[in-house]
């Protein structure tokens, strides 16, 4: 493509050297968490949530028999509801094992209140975080894709997330594992994840970590658990928002960029 000098000199007014950079992504808030023998699970955060936050539901139960759904109050999903990571089961002779992390992207504010719902009284436990700095539409990185799994004849007491690839530098990456035994401690958390949340009563203990990512690369958290049990973990990674600065620059550097970028100057 040829531009006039003209068309150059105008360009070398506005043209804006963008660099783009990574916002930071914050912990809000979490929610007191929760643990029922029932068909439904409600988790309230005690302060308003703000619009474009992102919510993840760290989520599970001890059966795999029902279909969990997560519905919202107080504010409203971008796109009307939570987005669901393929579960994580698990069935042996000891037990069993379901994990799950679900996410919504928030179009408003207010005090949040999501609810689980089985299509059955099952044990279930789930804890509530909300993240500031989320790429916004879009915010989902990789997922797993589930069978992240163990019981008392494989690693009963090292639950596991499972490990997901990055394709983003700067990414939240948020994991659970749900044990169906209650009062489950955890030592020997891997290195740069932090505890985020547990809950722990009614026959089990479901703990959630996280880390915030400043490459890409291979993440994934295990930890040592004070009990043997049935054991199965989820992990979701979402992407920081970008942001853009940039410096003004004059005609004869904007042609310079442009000839770099094959334009040609008439």
């Amino acid at each position: 493509m040829r531009i006039s000098s003209r068309k150059l000199g105008l360009i070398g007014l506005l043209l804006l050297l963008a660099q783009p950079s990574w916002a930071a992504i914050s912990l809000v808030q979490t929610a007191t968490p929760n643990t029922v023998s029932a068909t439904t699970d409600p988790v309230t955060f005690s302060s308003s949530s703000s619009s474009g936050d992102l919510i993840v539901a760290s989520w599970g139960d001890n059966s795999n028999s029902f279909t969990v759904s997560f519905g919202i109050s107080g504010a409203t999903c971008s796109g009307g509801a939570f987005t669901l990571c393929p579960a994580s089961q698990l069935q042996d002779s000891s037990g069993n094992a379901t994990s799950q992390i679900a996410w919504c992207l928030l179009s408003s504010s207010g005090t949040v209140t999501v609810t689980s719902t089985l299509g059955g009284s099952e044990v279930q436990a789930m804890n509530l975080t909300e993240w500031a700095g989320i790429k916004n539409p879009s915010p989902a990185d990789v997922c797993s894709t589930g069978a992240t799994a163990g019981g008392v004849a494989a690693n009963p007491t090292i639950p596991s997330t499972g490990t997901l690839t990055t394709t983003n530098a700067s990414d939240l990456v948020i994991g659970n594992a749900f044990q169906n035994i209650a009062s489950a401690g955890m030592t020997g958390l891997t290195s740069g994840f932090t505890q985020s949340t547990v809950a722990t009563s009614g026959g089990a203990t479901l703990q959630t970590v996280y880390q915030i990512t400043s490459a890409t690369g291979n993440y994934g958290a295990s930890w040592t658990s004070s009990l043997s049990s049935v054991w199965a973990g989820t992990l979701a990674t979402f992407k920081a928002a970008t942001t853009f600065s940039g410096t003004q620059i004059g005609e004869q550097d904007a042609g310079t960029r442009l000839a770099d970028l094959g334009f040609a100057l008439e």
